[in-house]
């Protein structure tokens, strides 16, 4: 019988295939975009190692001149991008309010052509469609239908009818 460490012995060449050998949180940092292995950047990164006993800076070495520039280049890049997007977003701003401006105009002219339209209909009287209708059935050789004044020659004749109370 096989004891537990002697199982596990065995099995780690085929659990070592198997796995992917990366350290912890590796891929989720490289996934937010910061640096592999999370000790890149901040103050035991960036400040130096030392300072003399008199109070003088350390000299700063050429790995720490080449980090400063790498990320004074990319913090250019960034503030790139984002005066880009800034310059979208305010460009997609300003179409939306044409946009809106040129919605309202067009309503406003609609509502003002109805309005016209309207006044104009009203204007017309009652006596005029029933000329028109009158005019239009003669045309076609028929009766005038009743109109509006046609109805009350209809019911009450043009001879003069006197109501005695």
């Amino acid at each position: 019988m096989m004891n537990t460490q002697q199982h596990y012995l065995r099995r780690i060449p085929s659990m070592m295939n198997s796995m992917i050998l990366c350290r912890a949180g590796q891929k989720y940092r490289i996934s937010q975009g910061l640096g592999r292995s999370g000790n890149e950047d901040g103050p035991l990164h960036d400040l130096p190692d030392f300072h003399f006993a008199d109070g003088r800076e350390a000299p700063i070495t050429p790995k720490m001149r080449q980090w400063r520039r790498a990320r004074a280049r990319d913090e250019e890049k960034l503030e790139a991008v984002r005066q880009s997007a800034v310059e979208h977003n305010n460009k997609l701003r300003q179409t939306i309010a044409e946009k809106i401006v040129e919605s309202k105009e067009k309503k406003s002219q609609q509502k003002s052509l109805r309005a016209a339209l309207f006044d104009e209909v009203k204007q017309t009287t009652l006596a005029e469609i029933d000329a028109r209708n009158k005019a239009r059935s003669e045309i076609k050789g028929r009766k005038p239908l009743p109109g509006r004044a046609g109805y009350m020659d209809m019911i009450l004749p043009t001879s003069s009818v006197t109501l005695s109370s």
